[in-house]
């Protein structure tokens, strides 16, 4: 899967087929990564790539 280089709270809760408060959420806590233009997320591609692989135990 191709992943573009920053994706919007709304593109990122379709991929990950989540609501808009988990990916503010995962943001808090970390599990995936943003930068903030004014009041918006910009959710970094890289980031969503590490949410949807799965760990190695």
């Amino acid at each position: 899967m191709e992943f573009k280089e920053f994706y919007s709270v709304e593109e990122a809760q379709e991929l990950l087929n989540v609501n808009r408060d988990t990916i503010y959420r995962y943001l808090k806590k970390g599990i995936i990564e943003s930068i903030k233009l004014g009041k918006e997320h910009r959710i970094t591609g890289e980031s969503l790539k590490k949410a949807l692989t799965p760990k190695k135990r």
